[in-house]
């Protein structure tokens, strides 16, 4: 076990697992027509969150730390990340609107932007007295904030009718 660690990064193990996840959701969403069992909300945002958790993960520690080993990965990873993010706000916004399935994408990129700032504050050393901690959470409320008027931004631009609700 300690050698198949060392030989290959987690992020390569990440990749396998969006892969299949997304390969489900490209399923479900192709043929949800045919079978009746298919349209069922929960398996898409399963599959969603399935897909593009695993790649949040090197997303993250690239952001937090950037290993001597494995950067490469990493950014592979964030940049596949970053494509299937984009696809799938494309997606849940023009072609199948889906305001839970936007939420999952737009809390993904929440996290990122979240963490990358915090780190940029841990540089600058803005956690050593109570004022960086004020700022952080403002900054948090803002992020959250922006999440929820571009949501309904989008759902009143693109998603008027969802699940045949007005």
């Amino acid at each position: 076990v300690g050698q198949f660690h060392s030989e290959v990064h987690y992020s390569y193990i990440c990749l396998p697992l969006t892969a299949i996840n997304s390969i489900g959701l490209i399923l479900r969403e192709s043929l949800m027509a045919r079978f009746h069992w298919m349209k069922g909300l929960w398996l898409r945002h399963l599959f969603l969150i399935g897909a593009l958790t695993p790649l949040l993960i090197p997303a993250l520690d690239l952001v937090m730390d950037i290993p001597s080993n494995g950067a490469y990965a990493l950014l592979i990873s964030t940049l596949i990340w970053l494509l299937c993010l984009g696809a799938a706000h494309l997606y849940f916004t023009r072609r199948q609107f889906d305001s839970t399935a936007i939420c999952v994408v737009l809390g993904n990129a929440a996290i990122y932007l979240t963490a990358a700032i915090g780190r940029m504050f841990a540089e600058a050393d803005l956690y050593d007295d109570g004022g960086g901690f004020l700022l952080m959470a403002l900054i948090i409320g803002g992020i959250t904030t922006l999440v929820v008027r571009l949501l309904r931004w989008l759902k009143t631009r693109y998603g008027q009718t969802e699940r045949g609700q007005p």
